[in-house]
Formats: C-alpha cells, structure tokens, sequence
C-alpha cells in the first residue's frame, strides 16, 4: 500500500500515538519505561516479521522512526504531568 504522508513520518506518528494512549495508563516511571521498551520491541519485531511477508521488505529505519515516535510523545505528556504536580 503506497503511503499517505512520507513513511517514516506515518511510523513515528503511528508509535507516537501508541506511546501516548499507553502513558494514559501509565502511573509509575517503570510502567512508563516498560512501554517504551515494549513499543521499541514491537518496532523491530514487525519490522522483522516482514520479512517473511511476500511483497514486503525490513527497513531498520522504520522501527527506529517508530521508536523515536514513542519516546518524543513522551516529552509533552511528561512535562504536564509535571505541571500539575504544581
């Protein structure tokens, strides 16, 4: 399937709102280190699985677009945590 936007973007805009609904749930900093381990997992085993998909190719840049997504969706969530300690 062709993407929309670029397909970095659409991986890191995918994760981001996977690490965002995630830190929904999240009240610990281990829950929220987990999450961002278990979402870097999930980017590089699909990316791993595809491999075995016929028609499809792994590009350790999309798990790593994927994973810079889910750790920058941290930083605005964090910081009004953070806020409403105040």
């Amino acid at each position: 399937m062709p993407a929309l936007i670029n397909d970095k973007v659409e991986h890191f805009l995918a994760y981001a709102t996977l690490a965002t609904v995630g830190n929904l749930n999240c009240r610990t900093r281990q829950g929220r280190l987990m999450l961002v381990l278990f979402l870097f997992i999930l980017a590089l085993g699909l990316e791993i699985a595809q491999t075995f998909s016929p028609g499809r190719s792994t590009e350790f840049l999309d798990a790593v677009a994927g994973w810079m997504g889910a750790c920058l969706a941290f930083i605005p969530l964090r910081l009004v945590q953070i806020r409403s300690l105040n």
